[in-house]
């Protein structure tokens, strides 16, 4: 089957011309699914272009702020605008770096599970809340950072890089207790998983 990334990789080859490719792309954006892999970063929400094509910064936020705001914004805000949201997996990884030896910039990556499924468009076009972006950008997630997850084991295995591509790449190890991990009841309650229950919770969710 193809996939989100063979769509962009597709479309830059020239083939949104065929008709059966792009009768392929619409089943797929139709599609609704219930668990995402989402990132966002922080350069690229401090930052934008200028007239002349040059990245400038346009925020002085510190790094815990941006982990602030963050936080605020997907365990309080997105899940109040997304009334079927069962879970949230939240990680920041501020100690990757590259092959090169340079520390990466501030990110972050949450893994998002839904009672009811959704397409991917529907998260790609979720806004900021007004007055909240800090590059005047309205949508919080970019394109290529909203994810299908296609397996639970996966994708919470890569949020502290103990997944087995990540081990080989030797990506720097999180720990299970930096995520953030917030689970929604349908009555509207609210739980923080810490402690233990966050190690057992987190060994239930990579077990596959």
């Amino acid at each position: 089957t193809t996939n989100y990334k063979s769509f962009l990789n597709l479309f830059q080859e020239g083939l949104f011309k065929h008709d059966k490719f792009l009768k392929e792309v619409i089943l797929f954006m139709a599609k609704r699914y219930r668990r995402y892999v989402v990132s966002r970063n922080k350069q690229y929400e401090t930052h934008q272009l200028d007239s002349e094509g040059q990245l400038v910064k346009v925020s002085d936020i510190s790094d815990n702020d941006w982990k602030e705001k963050v936080k605020s914004e997907t365990f309080e805000y997105l899940a109040r605008e997304y009334g079927s949201i069962k879970s949230i997996a939240l990680i920041f990884h501020d100690r990757d770096v590259t092959s090169d030896g340079e520390q990466k910039g501030l990110h972050c990556h949450m893994v998002l599970e839904f009672r009811n499924p959704l397409s991917i468009t529907s998260l790609e076009k979720f806004k900021f809340p007004v007055g909240k972006s800090l590059n005047n950008q309205d949508l919080m997630f970019q394109s290529r950072n909203v994810e299908v997850s296609k397996s639970s084991s996966g994708s919470y295995r890569y949020l502290t890089h103990t997944t087995d591509k990540a081990m080989m790449e030797r990506k720097t190890r999180y720990e299970v207790q930096e995520l953030f991990v917030v689970e929604y009841d349908t009555d509207g309650s609210i739980e923080f998983i810490t402690g233990e229950q966050l190690e057992i919770w987190y060994r239930d969710k990579i077990k596959g």
